[in-house]
């Protein structure tokens, strides 16, 4: 939390207010100088209380090293932000010193209400938790920190570009903490991913050096912390994919892969992720094959060093490999060829 006068931090979907009265300690521990307040938002009227409790807790520590309790502004639908950003206005009152966020994951259907808004805002967003970035940074102070828990999803793919261009061009990502266990502990949401914590610094260029820091999970000491350059962290291309590699190994492979003297596009190749998540279509999985059924190919299936593939039709760990042929399947199916 950077130094201020008045040390205004924002916790967005607060739950019960933890993250927020941690920054708010923090603050006090590190500059000797008190947050003067709390701008919290959280849908859910039955954890007010909770959050109330949280920052009364804080005051006391407050109050025994003589200063005031940092005054509580609470909300609920932090989704009002989507129009005051239309409107072009900011957040109720100051703008903010640092947020801290641990926002919901659930996806923004292009057709419904809030897609179309976000779309006539030129705001491509595929996610909840992408749109809480977003406006807690339009409440955000330049140079001010954003410390979000997220799903890693958004470091890769085409739903998320948008987004990822969003993110650089309004500050330096400055950190990352990848947690490589996908137990998806700081959730309630049952969200099989990764997930990372960033920190950002708006409108800050991007700094040469990115710290990653990677940790099995919240309780584990880290089995990687090094600073790495940007240039590795960051794709060149338009994807605007971002590297968080989990390992020394992962961070060696990135860097040999950059080094390469040629790209996959020059070959004229192309390179798309499985079209089947087979955890989607559980109720069509099948252990054993049929006329009425194709195999799953996984990586696991290849020999390895080898350009052969032996194990085509085994179970790769509790996963069955078949996949039955039906008219929601279908769509998903590649034809007999080379890929």
């Amino acid at each position: 939390v950077p130094a201020s006068t008045h040390g205004l931090i924002g916790d967005y979907g607060a739950g019960a207010g933890i993250l927020g009265g941690t920054a708010a300690l923090f603050h006090q521990a590190i500059h000797q100088a008190p947050c003067r307040g709390l701008h919290a938002y959280e849908i859910d009227q039955q954890l007010h209380k909770h959050i109330q409790a949280t920052v009364d807790a804080v005051g006391k520590f407050y109050e025994t090293s003589g200063h005031d309790s940092p005054k509580l502004d609470l909300h609920d639908d932090f989704l009002d932000g989507v129009g005051r950003i239309a409107m072009g206005h900011r957040a109720p009152g100051k703008l903010v010193d640092a947020v801290t966020l641990n926002p919901p994951y659930q996806k923004i259907g292009k057709a419904s209400n809030l897609g179309q808004q976000l779309q006539a805002m030129g705001l491509n967003i595929p996610n909840m938790y992408a749109l809480f970035v977003v406006i807690a940074m339009t409440w955000l102070k330049d140079e001010g920190s954003l410390v979000a828990i997220l799903p890693r999803s958004f470091t890769n793919g085409r739903y998320f570009r948008e987004f990822r261009r969003w993110i650089r061009s309004h500050g330096s990502i400055d950190w990352m903490v990848r947690f490589t266990s996908r137990s998806n502990r700081f959730r309630r949401d049952n969200v099989l991913q990764e997930n990372v914590i960033i920190r950002i610094r708006k409108g800050v260029p991007q700094q040469a050096m990115i710290r990653v820091t990677s940790c099995p999970d919240a309780e584990s000491d880290p089995t990687m912390d090094l600073d790495v350059p940007a240039s590795t962290i960051f794709s060149p291309d338009l994807s605007g994919i971002i590297r968080v590699p989990a390992s020394y190994e992962d961070l060696a492979a990135i860097q040999k892969t950059n080094n390469l003297p040629i790209t996959l596009s020059d070959l004229g190749i192309t390179v798309t992720t499985g079209k089947i998540e087979e955890f989607r279509y559980r109720q069509w999985l099948e252990s054993t094959p049929s006329d009425a059924n194709v195999p799953i190919l996984y990586a696991n299936h290849w020999d390895r060093g080898e350009h052969a593939i032996t194990r085509l039709g085994h179970r790769v760990g509790d996963k069955l490999p078949f996949i039955a042929i039906n008219d929601e399947t279908r769509p998903r199916l590649l034809p007999a060829g080379h890929h």
